[in-house]
Order: C-alpha cells, then sequence, then structure tokens
C-alpha cells in the first residue's frame, strides 16, 4: 500500500552486499561458511541465521548499519585481562545462529512489589498473545519486578516456549529447588567475601557456588511473603551437623591464616583436631561460610551455598522475562538475568524481535570510538559471525586508528571465518 511502512526484513535487505564467505554449488544453490551451520541455501532463501540469504545465485550480507552502540568498560565485554580499566565501544547488527532456550518451568516464583508470583501466571494474565517461533510472547501491563541489585524495573515481555531436553536442577541451601534451562545465566560467585560475581550458566554452577538474594529492595511498599506456605514441601538436610558458632569458625579460619595447628585450635574450643581441620576444610571449599553463611549477609545480597546441581529431562513450555534497564530479575529468591539480546539476535526470527537499522559509516565508528576515548572496539550483541564481513570492513578502518579489536561470539565458528577475521581480530571471546 502506498506510503505504509518498510518491514523489518525490507530495512535490513535493503542494507546488504555480496558477501565473501561462501561458495557457489549446482542449480543456483551456494554454500555459506560463516558459521558452523554452512547452509546449503537455495535462491530466494535465506540461511539460519535469517539475515544471509540468497539472491540469484549470489550470497547478499549485511552491510552499512549497527543495531547497538555501547560505550561500556572492557570487564564487561567480557575481557577481564585485556586493557584492564580501558573503554571498549561495542557495535551489533540483527541475526543469530542460534535460539536458546533460555527459560524456567512455569511453577518459578518471580519477585514483584506485590509479592511472590509464579512466572507462568505472569504469562497467562499478559496481553497480546503473538506467536514466535516454538512459542508466544505476551506483553504485560505494568508488571514490575525485583531485579538483582534489589531495585524496580518493568517487564516488558514474558516468553513461553515448547522445550524438550535437560533442565538444571539448582537447590540452594534453604530455598524451594529452582528448575531452568541449562544455559540460564545465575549471579553467583565463588568468593566468601562476595566479590567476583558473574554471570554463570546454570549448567556451570557447583556446590563451590553462592548464588545472590537481593538484601533490600529499593522501593518503599513493604513485601510480605508467607514463608511457611513458599517453603512447605523443602527440607533442610545436613550431612555434618555444625555447633560452633559464626564467631568460632571465624576463630578458628583466623588462628589457621596465622599458623596455629588443628591441635592447638581444638584444645582451646574443647574440639577433636580432627573436627578443626574438618571445619577449615568445609570453609576453603565454600561449603561452610564464616563471613557470609547460610543468609548472613555481607553488602546489599545474602551469599547463599549452593547444595546441589543435577539434570533430570523436561518436555513442556518453559517461560521467560525480558526486564528494562538490568536484564536481570529475582527468580526462586535468587538473581538471574534475561537474554538482554534477544531484540537484535532473534531479528526476522520471532516477530516480536528487532530494532530498527541505524546508518553508519566505518569511519563514523571509528571516530565515536576515538572522541569516547575507547581503546577497543568489539563486534557484540547478535552473532558476529554472521557479520563478519562488515565486521572487517570496520576492523580495517580501526586497525589505521590504532584500536584493538575484538569479538564476543558463540563460537559456532568454521575454519573459513576464523582465517577471514585472523588478521583483524586481536581478542575473541566466546560467551
Amino acid at each position: 500500500m502506498p506510503g505504509e511502512a518498510p518491514s523489518l526484513a525490507q530495512l535490513i535487505d535493503s542494507r546488504t552486499r555480496e558477501g565473501e564467505l561462501w561458495e557457489p554449488l549446482a542449480d543456483g544453490r551456494l554454500r555459506c561458511y560463516a558459521c558452523g551451520h554452512r547452509c546449503v541455501i537455495p535462491p530466494g532463501q535465506r540461511g539460519i541465521c535469517k539475515v544471509r540469504y540468497n539472491t540469484g545465485g549470489r550470497l547478499l550480507v549485511p552491510w552499512g548499519y549497527v543495531a547497538g552502540l555501547q560505550l561500556d568498560p572492557i570487564e564487561k565485554k567480557p575481557f577481564f585481562h585485556a586493557y584492564p580499566g580501558s573503554k571498549a565501544l561495542s557495535f551489533g547488527m540483527l541475526g543469530c545462529d542460534l535460539h536458546c532456550a533460555y527459560c524456567f518451568s512455569g511453577d518459578t516464583p518471580v519477585l514483584t512489589p506485590s509479592g511472590v508470583v509464579s512466572i507462568k501466571a505472569i504469562f497467562d494474565a499478559a496481553h497480546d498473545p503473538t506467536p514466535i517461533m516454538g512459542g508466544v510472547v505476551r506483553f504485560p501491563q505494568e508488571l514490575r519486578v525485583v531485579t538483582a541489585t534489589g531495585n524496580l524495573a518493568s517487564a516488558s515481555k514474558v516468553f513461553r516456549h515448547s522445550y524438550r531436553g535437560p533442565m538444571s536442577v539448582i537447590k540452594a541451601m534453604y530455598l524451594p529447588a529452582i528448575r531452568c534451562t541449562p544455559d540460564h545465566r545465575w549471579l553467583a560467585t565463588t568468593d566468601p567475601s562476595g566479590q567476583g560475581v558473574a554471570e554463570v550458566p546454570a549448567q556451570e554452577l557447583t556446590p563451590n557456588h553462592f548464588v545472590l538474594v537481593p538484601k533490600a529492595v529499593g522501593f518503599g511498599n513493604r513485601i510480605t511473603l508467607d514463608v511457611a506456605d513458599v517453603l512447605r514441601n523443602v527440607t533442610a538436610t545436613f550431612s555434618t551437623p555444625r555447633s560452633l558458632t559464626l564467631a568460632e569458625v571465624g576463630s578458628i579460619m583466623e588462628a589457621s591464616e596465622h599458623g596455629e595447628s588443628s591441635r592447638v585450635i581444638g584444645a582451646r574450643l574443647g574440639k577433636d583436631p580432627s573436627y578443626v581441620r574438618h571445619v577449615r576444610s568445609k570453609v576453603r571449599r565454600g561449603r561452610w561460610v564464616y563471613e557470609a553463611t547460610q543468609g548472613i549477609a555481607i553488602g546489599s545480597h545474602f551469599l547463599i551455598p549452593i547444595v546441589s546441581v543435577t539434570a533430570e529431562p523436561f518436555e513442556g513450555d518453559v517461560y521467560n522475562l525480558e526486564v528494562e534497564g538490568e536484564h536481570s530479575y529475582v527468580a526462586g529468591f535468587c538473581a538471574v538475568k534475561n537474554c538482554q539480546n534477544a531484540l537484535t539476535s532473534q531479528a526476522l526470527r520471532d516477530p516480536a524481535m528487532g530494532v530498527p537499522p541505524q546508518d553508519v559509516t566505518p569511519e563514523q565508528v571509528v571516530a565515536l570510538a576515538q572522541r569516547s576515548g575507547a581503546r577497543v572496539l568489539t563486534s557484540t550483541y547478535n552473532e558476529p559471525l554472521i557479520t563478519s564481513e562488515w565486521a572487517v570492513h570496520i576492523f580495517r578502518a580501526a586497525k589505521s586508528a590504532g584500536l584493538v579489536c575484538s569479538y564476543v561470539s558463540n563460537g559456532n565458528a568454521t575454519a573459513e571465518v576464523l582465517d577471514y577475521i585472523r588478521p583483524y581480530v586481536d581478542l575473541y571471546k566466546v560467551d
């Protein structure tokens, strides 16, 4: 229709150029080398990423735009040991070669200003269901949730997907077991002092980790929880009862650090030396914490030890939220992340996703990095492998300006694409 706004697909397709990571096949087909799928694409069809497609036997690829541009500390990329303290300018396009399950089971409790609500109930109460690949997205009306920092943020979307596969079962001390897909990220640390908090996939959590529960919330209304009801079916089990106070455990660790033997410490406390060695082992392996044990918090969070991480088969519906701002929420009383890059990575795959592309030149990106004092330029947000031709075009200009170039990728690469980007990429993070 005259005057009708172009679709996202039309906006993306108008910003393309013939790619370099492909080879022609018979009957007008071609093979793309940008990612490990090595898609064979017939004429008029798209690869699995949806943004590389075959037109007349030629592969057209994204070009000349960004969908995200952000200045961050390099540690957030996360490159913790590369140029620490420097700034990184991140850019991204649209599309991804993966569609990750990043969800919880429907009974997972989510913390809101009015109390605890199951994530399925949030989905059921939301409006405007929109079909997406493998599920539905709905749009909550004026729903706010508690974030990882204890503040409030709006939940703009709630997703329901069909999922069949393993579920990670996370059991933290005193808390109900939480079931989520293995790659869902939790905020956790192995440091009893609360330092070194990182986003850890559920399947990588161990009993040496502590999960975070916000200690205080940043709003005035009091939340009343019926703890007896929430924990009705929870049984706390301890393999070795502990008769020492937190202060006594602390004194054992401090005395040990000053070189006192377990025999001397045990005599002072009236304990067998073997028990003192047991206490030290528990603390050093993260099973007991004398500064932040079992809900006694340092700083802004409780540090709750993980008791076990197991896996179980699952088939059914799973759910997730998209939360504005922090892209985190409190699920099962623990701080977790949502997939903050879904808007860019799932463009053209899910109708609810996508942001308008913004035209830009490599010289403009490099000039912005220089004005911002960035030392590093990073291709990220969507999957950079599938937009490598454009990234390399930018990196050529960046290298001439003395910038360090980096990728934050899912790692689903081919030898061809790695050889292609090798002369220009100094830092490569599989994340």
